[in-house]
């Protein structure tokens, strides 16, 4: 009889054990909001634009899928002309799985933009470590050529988000 029931207590614990590691590893793969997974910043410091890229913990970008442009008073890419943080391979692709900061000369914009106001835009995916993906998302910031430090951002979209905005503010016939 004792026996009986120290065997059951063995499985209880046993079972509680289980539980508690998978609890632990559940906690530990936290699936983190867009928000939380990216965290992007714009500002004008001097002479350079500072896009600021925070990654949440286990959160990569593709570095393909990164894209830097200037959308108005027109559309034109940055990509080829300024210097891209060092992406590394993961699992067959070129990621950035570190936070990083992206500098864009004024030398650049005015390649481009001749009079104020501009915008930029941050288009980006990425994925967790552990599988989660997060749809393609863009960033938007406004800029004056002369002067402020400070960049008003303007808009943030998931590809999604913004294929239903074009439908709703369109007269397309269906």
């Amino acid at each position: 009889m004792q026996r009986e029931v120290l065997k059951h207590i063995f499985k209880v614990f046993l079972l509680l054990t289980i539980l508690v590691s998978a609890m632990s590893a559940l906690e530990q793969r936290k699936v983190l909001t867009p928000e939380e997974a990216f965290n992007l910043s714009a500002k004008r410091s001097g002479d350079v634009i500072v896009i600021d890229i925070k990654l949440g913990k286990d959160i990569y970008i593709y570095d393909d899928q990164l894209k830097f442009k200037i959308i108005e008073p027109l559309n034109a890419s940055l990509d080829e002309d300024i210097k891209r943080p060092k992406s590394v391979k993961y699992d067959e692709y070129q990621v950035h799985k570190d936070s990083m900061q992206v500098m864009i000369p004024i030398s650049v914009i005015k390649k481009y933009v001749k009079k104020d106001p501009f915008k930029l835009s941050v288009a980006f995916q990425g994925c967790s470590s552990f599988g989660i993906c997060y749809q393609p998302m863009t960033k938007e910031y406004s800029f004056n050529l002369s002067g402020s430090s400070e960049a008003s951002q303007t808009v943030e979209l998931s590809e999604q988000d913004g294929i239903v905005e074009s439908l709703n503010n369109s007269s397309v016939w269906l």
